[in-house]
């Protein structure tokens, strides 16, 4: 269960929730050929090219550790602008 509005809205945005939690009005930013998606996209194949070039065949930890990380500044950033939109408004 999603703990605040900010969190719905946020897991709305990037395509993780449907249905009852999905907030009416806000658009999954992540949607097939959305420039999201198509960055996303770039990302992964990146990645892949990466993998082959150094010859490994799992996931790297340290490339795993960089997504994650960026990843997780999207989400801060994202409840940061919501709660600056409320605040502010």
């Amino acid at each position: 269960m999603l703990d605040t509005l900010e969190e719905m809205v946020y897991q709305t945005l990037i395509g993780e929730v449907s249905g009852a939690f999905r907030i009416p009005g806000v658009e999954n930013a992540y949607v097939e050929g959305s420039e999201c998606d198509l960055l996303y996209n770039e990302v992964c194949d990146a990645y892949d090219r990466l993998r082959d070039r150094l010859g490994i065949r799992d996931e790297d930890p340290d490339v795993e550790m960089i997504l994650g990380n960026l990843l997780s500044i999207q989400h801060t950033l994202c409840l940061k602008m919501f709660h600056y939109g409320k605040t502010l408004s």
